[in-house]
């Protein structure tokens, strides 16, 4: 039986937006090695991979540094965590922890236009044959990763409107939020969120509600699962192509385990600022607010993500992943720190003063955008909240959130 070495071999190329721009390679004690192409690292007109390798000049960073059983941060934030990492190592026949493996194995859909692909040639420079896939992983056909805890599958639109699982060889245009055997109606809740911010005015994903039964392909192991599920259009795909994105642990380098820390709100808001300007401010501040009214305490670093439509030039994405996590789980806290204090009934403007001077933006026009943002609140969640599917249990909850929360209690004059 082939083990994952002598099928993916020793060294990955990764391309962006079809282009061929590095190498990760992994030695005999399993150390990985990230390097850019010569090529890509001297063209001044190149796509960008993140901005965690933009030199303050508009360089690139291209010092290499080795991680054991890992792989370097933007691309371990390509892969899944927890739960569905388990999965699908399990079905991959590779060790949850061998990053290196796993990326090959799943380097043909992963989030935003990155692709990558075990390399003709080893580390010596010689011709690799590499062995077939084991039986076992052959039959798993779902090979694809998404980012995140949750158990989500990327799927295929069909041109009759059926929805199937993603197959190897098809890009996924959909992801798939599976109903949750812990939390009952978690999809309800978050479809309505997601409609309550598009109310808002927020630039969000679509999303739409189905019935699981209705999914062909399906896992048998997962096919007990029954309900609502999520459907969520992707973002980083379109008719034209791939759209690359990268997400905020991707942006400070963070390993995906370290996603509520060393960093907080105003480092995102600075950063956004920088890139965007006061278009992509807004829209974060915005969403900011709304998430502290949603009782949304799990916007961590990677459910923040910039977009790079033409390549170059990113900007704020759509928003996703707006759960009301309170009614679910009792912790309070945000994902980050906001100007000082993470629980969201204490949040208030004076911590919107700090977070601007923080992140080295008008405090004025935060303010002005916070008060804006807690009135367009108050409105669409008077006007609907009783229209939106809202599990009751949930509605509840959020209605005594809001009442509770400080930052709610402020209202323009």
């Amino acid at each position: 039986m082939a083990n994952a070495k002598e099928i993916y071999g020793n060294k990955l190329e990764v391309f962006l937006l079809d282009r061929f721009i590095g190498t990760i390679s992994i030695d005999q004690n399993e150390k990985s090695f990230f390097a850019f192409e010569p090529d890509y690292i001297d063209d001044p007109e190149r796509p960008v991979l993140s901005l965690f390798f933009r030199k303050k000049d508009g360089g690139l960073i291209d010092t290499v540094k080795s991680y054991r059983q890992k792989v370097h941060p933007f691309f371990s934030n390509l892969l899944p965590e927890g739960t569905l990492r388990e999965y699908l190592a399990t079905k991959l026949n590779i060790n949850k922890e061998r990053e290196f493996y796993l990326l090959a194995a799943l380097g043909s859909d992963l989030p935003g236009a990155v692709i990558i692909k075990p390399a003709v040639k080893n580390l010596a420079g010689t011709t690799q044959k590499l062995a077939e896939p084991t039986d076992k992983q052959q039959k798993y056909v779902l090979k694809f990763s998404l980012a995140g805890v949750q158990l989500k599958f990327s799927a295929l639109m069909k041109a009759d409107g059926r929805l199937t699982l993603r197959t190897a060889g098809s890009d996924g245009n959909y992801i798939i939020k599976l109903p949750s055997n812990r939390h009952a109606q978690l999809p309800e809740a978050e479809f309505a969120g997601m409609q309550l911010a598009k109310l808002m005015k927020i630039d969000t994903a679509e999303v739409n509600l189905i019935n699981t039964a209705a999914i062909t392909d399906i896992p048998a192991d997962i096919e007990a699962i029954k309900g609502q599920s999520l459907l969520v259009k992707r973002f980083d795909r379109s008719p034209n192509g791939r759209i690359h994105i990268e997400d905020f642990a991707q942006v400070f380098g963070q390993f995906p385990a370290d996603k509520y820390e060393g960093v907080a709100y105003h480092d995102l808001a600075h950063v956004i600022w920088i890139m965007t300007g006061e278009e992509g401010l807004k829209e974060y501040v915005r969403r900011l607010v709304f998430t502290i009214g949603l009782g949304n305490a799990d916007m961590h670093l990677k459910n923040w993500s910039l977009i790079y439509k033409d390549g170059k030039n990113p900007q704020l994405s759509p928003a996703y992943d707006f759960v009301p996590t309170i009614a679910f789980h009792p912790d309070q806290n945000l994902g980050l720190s906001l100007g000082g204090e993470k629980q969201m009934t204490r949040i208030n403007l004076d911590n919107f003063a700090r977070f601007s001077a923080r992140a080295e933006v008008s405090a004025k026009f935060v303010n002005r955008t916070v008060i804006e943002a807690i009135d367009q609140f108050h409105t669409v969640w008077s006007e609907h909240n009783k229209t939106l599917p809202f599990p009751p249990a949930v509605r509840k909850v959020l209605s005594s959130h809001i009442k509770e929360a400080a930052l709610f209690r402020v209202r323009g004059t």
